[in-house]
């Protein structure tokens, strides 16, 4: 769908939506800003509302990838943009969810700004403002123009990665020490019981939807944890001083999990898929503590590695 307007004056300056263009998972938007030569004050920032139909996803899930000006006449140039994401009702800048350029604009100048985002976005009817001098302006319903809507699948959110540390002590009894390989002593760990599951809910978010007034909704967001505990068995490889033969002193340790691994969009799967949780090898540290009646007690360190994908919403 289309919005019915694609341009709107504010101020002495006409914004108008000139294109959209979708190349492989990315939308690129461009507009063409226009000083009529009757505003007060040179234009220092304006903004473009993206998704007002479903804020929560833009603000988690899409992100820029470049923005661009060209000065009527001239080539192409990157532009100072940014991604706003919460609402400004104060008064002092513009009061909209979107991709706002930090970019001046003359009286009687036109520039071409142009921004790209990496998901596939529709197009409708959105918001517009911008700041000339200390003054705001905004379109109202009836004055918006063509621009970006969350109603196409977004991409899918990359892989994820959580880490979580453990510990536990071991006893080196008196007349032995660690054996050290490659200057570090040498661990020896794995998990014995996993005890975690996959649960489903949802996450309370509040935020403003710009309508005109602004109404304040609150969104239930999908969302799925990783809850239980990971058994957690350590052995240091000790030896005899003065002496080849080794054996282990071994400690463990319960680790509990309560960690979100995927959020979603309000009807998205969010049951992640490649879940994995293992000990890092390699993140392993051996700490003296304290010594008593000859005996050694040491301190072991690690992490577990939790890895997932989370699912694309279906189109």
């Amino acid at each position: 769908m289309a919005c019915s307007n694609s341009t709107v004056t504010l101020d002495g300056y006409q914004i108008t939506f000139i294109s959209r263009n979708v190349s492989g998972g990315n939308t690129t938007f461009c507009y063409e800003v226009k000083g009529n030569g009757t505003a007060a004050h040179d234009l220092s920032n304006f903004v473009i509302e993206v998704c007002p139909n479903n804020p929560t996803q833009f603000i988690n899930f899409i992100n820029i990838v470049s923005c661009t000006k060209q000065v009527s006449g001239g080539t192409a140039v990157p532009a100072t943009c940014e991604k706003v994401t919460k609402p400004n009702p104060s008064g002092n800048q513009v009061n909209l969810i979107g991709i706002k350029f930090d970019e001046p604009v003359g009286k009687n100048e036109t520039i071409t700004f142009c921004f790209t985002l990496n998901a596939v976005l529709g197009e409708d009817c959105v918001n517009v403002g911008l700041k000339a001098g200390q003054d705001i302006f905004q379109t109202t319903l009836d004055q918006r123009i063509n621009g970006p809507v969350c109603d196409i699948t977004p991409p899918p959110p990359p892989p994820g990665t959580k880490t979580i540390p453990f510990c536990c002590y071991v006893t080196v009894p008196e007349g032995f020490e660690p054996v050290i390989s490659g200057g570090e002593p040498v661990v020896v760990s794995a998990i014995v019981s996993n005890c975690t599951f996959l649960c489903e809910g949802t996450e309370e978010t509040t935020g403003e939807v710009n309508t005109d007034p602004p109404i304040t909704c609150t969104f239930e967001i999908p969302k799925t944890d990783l809850v239980g505990c990971v058994q957690i068995q350590n052995a240091l490889q000790i030896k005899e001083i003065g002496d080849t033969q080794t054996t282990f002193v071994c400690c463990s340790d319960c680790v509990c999990i309560e960690e979100t691994l995927c959020i979603a969009c309000p009807g998205c799967p969010t049951t992640p898929t490649n879940l994995a949780i293992e000990i890092d090898q390699g993140g392993f540290m051996v700490t003296f503590v304290d010594s008593c009646a000859g005996k050694s007690i040491y301190k072991i360190t690690g992490q577990l590695v939790i890895t997932f994908s989370c699912p694309a919403c279906p189109a």
